[in-house]
């Protein structure tokens, strides 16, 4: 899925030099942007008003580069935030849910029932010892693909 941002840009020419000065603002592309406001905040930012007849102002959609909404991920995840939405939604966390989860994961995937005790044993372990963050951290790195 590709994420998006709006970009709105202001630019002035200089009549005494022919350079051109730009300014940035990004916006979400799921909120009602103040058109306006932005535009006198990027003319405030090029130290002119958005009257002047060397501002220009205009905007486009980009992509995030995928790195980056990685990145936004592994963050949110380590900060935890990811998993408060999680608890807000879906109550708290709870390692036998998981764990019932990760069964009825592996019946579906056709493995034996030894090999599904030797994984929820290991998964006891994992609890013991890792956080819900470095859980989801490793999750994120795509530990398994």
């Amino acid at each position: 899925m590709a994420y998006e941002i709006e970009l709105h840009y202001g630019f002035e020419r200089s009549h005494d030099t022919y350079e051109t000065y730009h300014a940035f603002e990004a916006t979400d592309i799921e909120e009602e942007a103040d058109d306006a406001a932005i535009e006198a905040k990027l003319a405030d930012l090029l130290d002119c008003s958005p009257d002047d007849e060397d501002f220009d102002c205009k905007s486009m959609r980009i992509t995030l580069p995928e790195r980056t909404v990685e990145r936004i991920r592994a963050e949110g995840y380590a900060a935890g935030r990811v998993g408060i939405l999680a608890q807000m939604i879906e109550g708290p966390w709870n390692n036998d849910a998981c764990k019932g989860y990760a069964i009825m994961a592996m019946e579906r995937a056709g493995l034996d029932p030894e090999m599904i005790r030797k994984v929820s044993s290991a998964m006891t372990d994992c609890f013991d010892d890792t956080t819900v963050a470095e859980a989801g951290r490793y999750y994120v790195k795509g530990a398994v693909r």
